[in-house]
């Protein structure tokens, strides 16, 4: 297992109307997604959770930086992606 640096973007829609309000919150992880798949979701929906409780809000999207926000590939842009035609780069 080789742990690496994995960026993880975690979304919070919000409610205005109970003053929580939209933002996103970003943190590092030390650990190997690529060499076990399956504990991409695991660890997402574990954060998911843990925001959701945190800020009393079902609104939670998790991502990790090597994931496209807007075609969800991992690591590339699949090709009807907008974001591949600007040339984003995946970390």
């Amino acid at each position: 297992m080789a742990f690496g640096n994995v960026e993880v973007i975690i979304d919070i829609h919000g409610d205005p109307s109970a003053g929580i309000f939209e933002f996103t919150d970003r943190l590092e992880l030390k650990w190997d997604l690529d060499e076990y798949p399956d504990e991409r979701e695991r660890i997402r929906v574990i954060l998911q959770e843990a925001w959701a409780e945190l800020y009393d809000d079902g609104g939670i999207d998790v991502r990790f930086g090597d994931e496209c926000p807007d075609c969800q590939g991992v690591g590339y842009h699949k090709p009807s992606c907008p974001l591949d035609q600007v040339d984003i780069e995946l970390t």
